[in-house]
Protein backbone atom coordinates (compact mmCIF):
# COMPACT_ATOMS: atom_id res chain seq x y z
CA UNK A 1 0.00 0.00 0.00
CA UNK A 2 1.45 3.56 -1.15
CA UNK A 3 0.09 5.19 2.24
CA UNK A 4 -0.34 4.17 6.04
CA UNK A 5 -1.44 5.95 9.29
CA UNK A 6 0.63 5.18 12.52
CA UNK A 7 0.72 5.52 16.04
CA UNK A 8 4.28 6.24 16.96
CA UNK A 9 5.66 6.08 20.09
CA UNK A 10 7.07 7.93 23.13
CA UNK A 11 10.83 8.58 23.16
CA UNK A 12 11.66 6.21 25.74
CA UNK A 13 9.08 3.66 24.29
CA UNK A 14 10.69 4.27 20.96
CA UNK A 15 14.35 3.62 22.30
CA UNK A 16 13.45 0.19 23.88
CA UNK A 17 12.02 -1.14 20.17
CA UNK A 18 15.21 0.07 18.36
CA UNK A 19 17.41 -1.74 21.07
CA UNK A 20 15.48 -4.71 20.28
CA UNK A 21 16.07 -4.24 16.40
CA UNK A 22 19.63 -3.46 17.17
CA UNK A 23 20.06 -6.80 19.27
CA UNK A 24 18.20 -9.03 16.32
CA UNK A 25 20.41 -7.22 13.63
CA UNK A 26 23.67 -8.14 15.76
CA UNK A 27 22.02 -11.56 15.69
CA UNK A 28 21.85 -11.22 11.73
CA UNK A 29 18.37 -10.91 11.53
CA UNK A 30 16.84 -7.94 9.50
CA UNK A 31 14.78 -5.29 11.33
CA UNK A 32 13.39 -1.87 9.69
CA UNK A 33 16.02 -0.10 12.00
CA UNK A 34 17.69 2.92 9.63
CA UNK A 35 14.31 2.33 7.37
CA UNK A 36 11.09 3.27 9.50
CA UNK A 37 10.58 4.48 13.02
CA UNK A 38 8.42 2.22 15.50
CA UNK A 39 4.72 2.17 14.76
CA UNK A 40 1.97 0.09 15.06
CA UNK A 41 -0.41 0.43 11.56
CA UNK A 42 -3.39 1.71 11.73
CA UNK A 43 -4.84 2.01 8.33
CA UNK A 44 -3.02 1.03 4.65
CA UNK A 45 -4.45 2.27 1.13
CA UNK A 46 -3.47 2.96 -2.36
CA UNK A 47 -4.63 6.46 -2.69
CA UNK A 48 -6.79 9.46 -1.03
CA UNK A 49 -7.11 13.06 -0.94
CA UNK A 50 -4.53 13.28 1.53
CA UNK A 51 -5.13 16.72 2.62
CA UNK A 52 -8.76 16.07 4.02
CA UNK A 53 -7.45 12.93 5.68
CA UNK A 54 -4.97 15.03 7.45
CA UNK A 55 -7.31 17.21 8.37
CA UNK A 56 -9.99 14.61 10.04
CA UNK A 57 -6.81 13.01 11.76
CA UNK A 58 -5.74 16.10 13.07
CA UNK A 59 -9.31 16.55 14.29
CA UNK A 60 -9.26 13.16 15.62
CA UNK A 61 -6.15 13.31 17.47
CA UNK A 62 -7.24 16.43 19.37
CA UNK A 63 -9.68 14.19 21.06
CA UNK A 64 -7.35 12.20 22.80
CA UNK A 65 -4.20 11.66 25.01
CA UNK A 66 -1.33 9.75 24.67
CA UNK A 67 -3.08 5.90 24.90
CA UNK A 68 -1.22 3.51 26.87
CA UNK A 69 1.31 0.41 24.81
CA UNK A 70 1.68 -2.38 27.19
CA UNK A 71 3.70 -5.38 25.59
CA UNK A 72 3.02 -8.73 26.71
CA UNK A 73 3.83 -10.56 23.22
CA UNK A 74 5.74 -11.57 20.56
CA UNK A 75 3.79 -12.76 17.61
CA UNK A 76 4.60 -13.62 14.08
CA UNK A 77 2.76 -13.68 10.78
CA UNK A 78 4.04 -17.28 9.87
CA UNK A 79 3.62 -17.31 5.97
CA UNK A 80 5.54 -13.31 5.41
CA UNK A 81 8.19 -14.74 8.24
CA UNK A 82 7.66 -11.46 10.29
CA UNK A 83 7.98 -11.43 14.13
CA UNK A 84 6.66 -8.89 16.39
CA UNK A 85 5.42 -6.94 19.45
CA UNK A 86 2.06 -7.55 20.13
CA UNK A 87 0.36 -4.95 21.87
CA UNK A 88 -2.27 -5.13 24.84
CA UNK A 89 -5.68 -4.22 22.79
CA UNK A 90 -7.18 -1.37 25.00
CA UNK A 91 -10.34 0.41 24.76
CA UNK A 92 -8.65 3.36 23.70
CA UNK A 93 -6.79 1.74 20.79
CA UNK A 94 -9.76 0.15 19.21
CA UNK A 95 -12.05 3.27 19.58
CA UNK A 96 -9.00 5.45 17.70
CA UNK A 97 -9.09 2.04 15.19
CA UNK A 98 -12.10 2.39 14.85
CA UNK A 99 -13.07 6.60 14.54
CA UNK A 100 -10.05 6.72 12.38
CA UNK A 101 -11.91 4.76 9.63
CA UNK A 102 -15.00 6.22 10.29
CA UNK A 103 -13.62 9.34 9.20
CA UNK A 104 -11.49 8.80 6.42
CA UNK A 105 -13.26 5.90 4.69
CA UNK A 106 -14.87 8.39 2.45
CA UNK A 107 -11.43 9.75 0.84
CA UNK A 108 -9.29 6.72 0.62
CA UNK A 109 -9.14 4.33 -2.10
CA UNK A 110 -8.22 0.85 -2.09
CA UNK A 111 -7.78 -0.16 1.18
CA UNK A 112 -6.18 -2.70 2.67
CA UNK A 113 -7.95 -5.51 3.95
CA UNK A 114 -5.87 -6.31 7.13
CA UNK A 115 -6.15 -3.03 8.77
CA UNK A 116 -10.37 -2.87 8.76
CA UNK A 117 -12.37 -2.73 11.83
CA UNK A 118 -13.54 -6.24 12.36
CA UNK A 119 -11.97 -9.25 12.15
CA UNK A 120 -8.96 -8.82 10.17
CA UNK A 121 -7.05 -6.61 11.59
CA UNK A 122 -3.99 -7.55 14.28
CA UNK A 123 -2.39 -4.51 16.07
CA UNK A 124 1.20 -5.18 15.94
CA UNK A 125 5.21 -3.69 16.07
CA UNK A 126 7.42 -5.18 13.49
CA UNK A 127 10.32 -6.81 14.58
CA UNK A 128 12.10 -8.72 12.35
CA UNK A 129 10.88 -9.71 8.46
CA UNK A 130 13.33 -12.69 7.28
CA UNK A 131 13.79 -14.22 4.12
CA UNK A 132 14.21 -18.17 5.44
CA UNK A 133 13.18 -20.44 7.89
CA UNK A 134 16.59 -20.50 9.98
CA UNK A 135 16.26 -16.58 10.30
CA UNK A 136 13.08 -16.41 11.36
CA UNK A 137 13.54 -19.13 14.20
CA UNK A 138 16.78 -17.37 14.88
CA UNK A 139 14.71 -14.65 15.48
CA UNK A 140 12.75 -16.65 17.90
CA UNK A 141 15.27 -17.45 19.81
CA UNK A 142 17.33 -13.84 20.06
CA UNK A 143 13.14 -12.74 21.38
CA UNK A 144 13.21 -15.24 23.88
CA UNK A 145 16.37 -13.59 25.72
CA UNK A 146 14.48 -10.18 25.87
CA UNK A 147 12.33 -9.10 28.75
CA UNK A 148 8.59 -7.99 27.54
CA UNK A 149 5.76 -6.76 29.64
CA UNK A 150 6.38 -3.51 29.62
CA UNK A 151 4.52 -0.05 29.22
CA UNK A 152 4.99 2.77 27.04
CA UNK A 153 3.14 5.36 25.42
CA UNK A 154 1.24 6.20 22.02
CA UNK A 155 1.50 10.04 21.38
CA UNK A 156 1.15 10.66 18.05
CA UNK A 157 -0.24 9.39 14.55
CA UNK A 158 1.59 10.02 11.54
CA UNK A 159 0.70 9.38 7.89
CA UNK A 160 3.58 7.85 5.36
CA UNK A 161 3.89 7.37 1.76
CA UNK A 162 6.06 4.52 0.76
CA UNK A 163 7.48 2.40 -1.81
CA UNK A 164 6.19 -1.56 -2.04
CA UNK A 165 9.56 -3.90 -1.64
CA UNK A 166 9.03 -7.50 -2.98
CA UNK A 167 10.08 -9.66 -0.54
CA UNK A 168 11.21 -7.09 2.29
CA UNK A 169 10.13 -3.87 4.10
CA UNK A 170 8.33 -1.14 2.42
CA UNK A 171 10.69 1.76 1.97
CA UNK A 172 9.26 4.96 3.82
CA UNK A 173 9.73 7.68 1.33
CA UNK A 174 7.76 10.36 2.80
CA UNK A 175 5.78 11.95 6.40
CA UNK A 176 2.39 13.14 4.95
CA UNK A 177 1.61 14.49 8.27
CA UNK A 178 2.51 14.15 11.98
CA UNK A 179 -0.88 14.84 14.65
CA UNK A 180 0.09 14.40 18.39
CA UNK A 181 -2.40 12.54 20.63
CA UNK A 182 -3.08 16.06 22.75
CA UNK A 183 -6.50 16.12 24.73
CA UNK A 184 -5.82 17.98 27.51
CA UNK A 185 -6.20 15.67 30.90
CA UNK A 186 -8.71 16.40 33.33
Amino acid sequence: MPFGIELLFDPSTEKAIKDIWRKLERNKVSTPLGRDNPHVTLSAFDDANMKRVEDRCRILSGGYSAIPACFESVGSFTYERVLFLAPVVTPELLSLHEKLHRAIRPLVKGHSRYYLPGAYWAPHCTLAMVKTDGKYLKGFKVMRGIPIGWKGLFTRLEAHEYELVKGGFSKRLRTVFSAPLRRKQR
